[in-house]
């Protein structure tokens, strides 16, 4: 599962028929879970106030099935002197250009919030 902090929060207090939380809170020995699924919180994941047409708030699946990691294009790597100029320090900025494709739209399911 991947979902916001807000939404994790959210599904912490849902309960099954008998009354067993669902969604167990990580400890030293084990992650977050669902279910004895994995539980991750992700920020770039839509909160609670996300109330767009079919926004996708909540994802269940492999990642590494689901999409591949790709380079873009070269590294960039920027100095600037005018940052601290006055400390005689000079700031450094490398930016990364990479890519997250979908491999397989199937092996990965979410929940949406309603269409118009």
């Amino acid at each position: 599962y991947y979902m916001s902090p807000d939404v994790a929060g959210i599904a912490e207090k849902i309960r099954d028929s008998d009354g067993r939380p669902m969604y167990q809170r990580a400890t030293e020995d084990f992650t977050m879970r669902i279910h004895g699924h994995e539980a991750v919180e992700v920020l770039a994941m839509p909160d609670i106030t996300a109330s767009g047409i079919s926004t996708k708030f909540l994802a269940f699946g492999s990642l590494r099935a689901w999409g591949i990691l790709g380079q873009r294009r070269s590294m960039s790597i920027e100095r600037n002197t005018s940052v601290k100029w006055l400390e005689g320090q000079v700031g450094v900025m490398a930016v990364p250009r990479l890519d997250i494709k979908e491999q397989d739209g199937d092996a990965m399911a979410v929940l949406r919030t309603a269409a118009a």
